[in-house]
């Protein structure tokens, strides 16, 4: 249902582009699924919510488990008279993980959507909050890329 959009993002390298890629398509969904309201119990509602959940929890994992950890490591380590990435939000990262885990437990096979737009104005603030730290954590990263040419 979702294609994907040409990213503006030279990324330096394939992993991140990879998960800018899943970024934008989660992204892409929630405000498709914002604009469908009313949100009445009917199969196209259900299939927007269930591929917007496994998007969502697709992008929250690949970030959590194969990107966020991987460039702290090479902010933090690579150059040590570089900017560090405060640790503190890339635990803010792993908490903010937590609101996509319970949206995603609430709307992958919904009983009732009478609370799906609140849900979902959580969960959009909750994202935008997360879009700032990954975009610092990325700027991190790209500058020590950049700059030193020594990441793989």
């Amino acid at each position: 249902m979702t294609q994907s959009i040409p990213t503006q993002t030279h990324s330096p390298t394939p992993f991140i582009q990879n998960w800018i890629i899943l970024r934008q398509d989660t992204i892409i969904l929630f405000n498709q699924l914002c604009l469908i309201k009313p949100y009445q119990e009917n199969q196209f509602t259900h299939e927007v919510l269930n591929e917007f959940c496994e998007q969502l929890m697709k992008y929250i994992s690949h970030g959590q488990f194969h990107i966020f950890k991987k460039i702290v490591l090479h902010i933090n380590h690579v150059k040590p008279k570089t900017k560090k990435f405060d640790l503190k939000k890339l635990q803010k990262l792993i908490e903010l993980n937590q609101d996509a885990v319970h949206f995603n437990h609430l709307y992958t096979l919904p009983d009732d959507l009478s609370h799906l737009e609140s849900e979902l104005s959580s969960l959009g603030e909750s994202i935008a909050l997360r879009l700032e730290i990954e975009d610092e954590l990325l700027a991190g990263y790209k500058y020590i890329f950049y700059n030193n040419s020594i990441l793989n």
